[in-house]
């Protein structure tokens, strides 16, 4: 399902090194919306890193702008993570949708 989604770190993603090993392990498990619900230890799993070095990673994307996380608590600890949807058109590319706000709301 996410094969535009890794075409897209392949062709115009400007990501390299961990980075892009963690964008492409998020893009395999997108689906056609660009959202992906995994967590944080099959994603460290998949890259073959430590948790701490895949959260970091994570952070470095969100502050890239490449994805938007939502972070979840309970069985499993899935998190959502969303990429943005780019379309390539004759070689021009075009941003379908843009990532959307995530507010973390704390409740006390």
């Amino acid at each position: 399902m996410g094969q535009e989604q890794i075409d897209y770190v392949f062709d115009v993603s400007e990501v390299s090194g961990a980075n892009r090993l963690m964008l492409l392990a998020i893009a395999r498990r997108v689906d056609d919306q660009g959202v992906c619900a995994v967590s944080l230890v099959d994603l460290a799993d998949d890259c073959a890193v430590q948790i701490y070095s895949a959260r970091r990673t994570i952070r470095r994307l969100e502050e890239r702008g490449e994805i938007a996380t939502e972070f979840r608590r309970g069985a499993g600890n899935v998190n959502i993570y969303r990429m943005k949807n780019y379309r390539i058109l004759n070689g021009i590319e075009k941003v379908v949708s843009k990532l959307p706000e995530i507010r973390y709301d704390i409740e006390p």
